[in-house]
């Protein structure tokens, strides 16, 4: 009998070690199936997963706004609140009222801030940010140069070491900017998603008003849920920690706010008194940026540094080296002026013109005008010429003429251009699209005039046919009407 039960006590543990090792191939050849089923659908589950997440964020996203809103007015609720109770023994008696009335006024101070940004802010920030970011590049060039010249005094560092590591640091800045005006104008019209962000903004400014309203109560609940998932000796130091970080962080808000506050208003105050650039989008950087601990006021002051030196026309020198004076600098970003070189080719009675079709920002854009372009950095006028010539047609200038300056005016903008002719090169023309700027041509002289050109070219083109001496003509427009033309001190439009 003995023997009998210790045979069925054997051989009930081999029937559960046989199920163990059932299951447990079970659950393997089910983790190996489910396996298989995840690789071969990821993704249709990564969709999944980010649509899951997309609308949590969507769902979410109000009552984070609302917990942060109302934890940066936490701080000027309870300043207003200690005004109320000590104006009088109502308010110290009617508790709710007296929280109510200060969510309120800090409700009022935010939309009236807001409306006033909106009004007379927003317009001005947007024009400044186009107008800075569109002259962002010629903001670098002036730079390169007063850091070259700074540094050519130094010996033992060169100044194109440190020229190279500045440009590769603002390359993506560059990028940007010269799509800022698109950026603006393509977020201007995305209606859905402002729209959307402005719904969630106003829920989560009504979530904002009843966690202030009932932040007592919420406060409790948080410190319940603490104990409830938490050891009370754990929980004790994480509210201790929480309370601690709280009154931290509550206090830097409070006077980093204050004391960017004064900061852009001072800073705003000095640079109008300065007459630089920009003055309030400068001093909203700087406010902005000085709520960055340590590091804020220097990188608010880089931006506001680089627009105040460009009220200066051209970079100081200390030697008769550095006394070579780069004509194509931007003086100021928002009255640009430079100098260039404009030349026309002849051959057999023919002008070799210049279809200017390829740059669409090109305000000689579909205009048909002569070769040449802006002088670079200590180039003389044949320098500009000689080497334009070269980059554009591909021919070598052996025999030049200069013929006049003339002063082109359009909007803000002054060029002064120096006009040539040439007779005499060498080398072979580039043909098709190998010019960078538009299509060459050889244009009769008798049939330039019939072709899309500024009016004041048929001025110049005159006195060059009639071999007039070298002569000034200044040449003002409104758009691409001539308003104004003045030859050699005469008004003759």
């Amino acid at each position: 009998m003995r023997r009998f039960d210790n045979f069925r006590r054997s051989r009930n543990e081999q029937d559960k070690l046989l199920a163990k090792i059932c299951i447990y191939a079970f659950i393997l050849l089910a983790a190996l199936i489910l396996f298989e089923k995840v690789i071969g659908n990821l993704p249709n589950i990564g969709s999944s997963i980010a649509k899951a997440t997309n609308y949590l964020n969507t769902l979410t996203a109000p009552f984070l706004m609302g917990f942060a809103i109302a934890y940066v007015m936490n701080p000027f609720l309870n300043f207003f609140e200690k005004i109320f109770k000590k104006s009088g023994a109502f308010f110290q008696n009617h508790v709710k009222i007296t929280r109510i009335l200060s969510i309120l006024i800090n409700y009022v101070i935010i939309i009236g801030g807001t409306v006033w940004i909106v009004i007379y802010l927003v317009p001005e920030v947007r024009d400044s940010i186009i107008t800075f970011a569109t002259n962002v590049t010629a903001y670098s060039d002036a730079m390169n140069v007063r850091i070259q010249n700074f540094f050519d005094r130094i010996v033992y560092i060169n100044s194109a070491d440190v020229n190279n590591v500045i440009n590769r640091l603002l390359a993506p800045v560059k990028d940007i900017s010269q799509n800022a005006p698109e950026l603006l104008e393509t977020i201007a019209v995305n209606v859905y998603g402002f729209g959307r962000i402005t719904i969630q903004f106003i829920m989560a400014i009504f979530i904002a008003f009843y966690m202030l309203l009932d932040k007592e109560r919420f406060s409790l609940k948080a410190k319940k849920g603490i104990y409830t998932f938490f050891p009370k000796e754990k929980a004790d130091v994480i509210l201790r920690s929480a309370i601690r970080t709280h009154h931290i962080f509550q206090n830097f808000i409070v006077g980093k706010a204050v004391d960017s506050l004064i900061i852009g208003i001072l800073a705003f105050i000095g640079l109008n008194l300065m007459k630089a650039p920009y003055p309030l989008i400068l001093s909203l950087i700087i406010g902005v940026t000085n709520m960055i601990p340590y590091f804020g006021p220097f990188i608010g002051a880089i931006p506001a540094g680089r627009g105040r030196s460009e009220k200066r026309h051209f970079p100081q020198k200390q030697n008769q080296k550095e006394n070579a004076m780069n004509l194509g600098a931007f003086m100021n970003p928002e009255f640009p002026i430079f100098s260039t070189t404009l030349c026309y080719l002849e051959r057999d009675d023919a002008y070799l013109m210049l279809h200017r079709i390829k740059k669409q920002d090109d305000y000689n854009h579909d205009k048909w005008i002569g070769v040449g372009g802006k002088f670079e950095r200590f180039e003389s006028p044949e320098d500009c010429l000689l080497r334009e010539v070269k980059e554009e047609t591909g021919l070598t200038l052996k025999r030049f003429r200069a013929r006049g300056l003339l002063t082109f005016i359009w909007g803000n903008m002054t060029e002064f251009i120096h006009l040539y002719t040439a007779d005499e090169w060498t080398g072979e023309m580039v043909q098709g699209d190998a010019c960078r700027e538009g299509v060459l041509e050889w244009v009769p002289k008798d049939k330039a005039a019939e072709l899309p050109i500024w009016e004041g070219d048929k001025i110049f083109f005159r006195l060059l046919n009639e071999e007039r001496p070298y002569f000034s003509l200044k040449l003002v427009y409104e758009g691409d009407t001539l308003t104004q033309a003045v030859l050699d001190g005469k008004r003759i439009v």
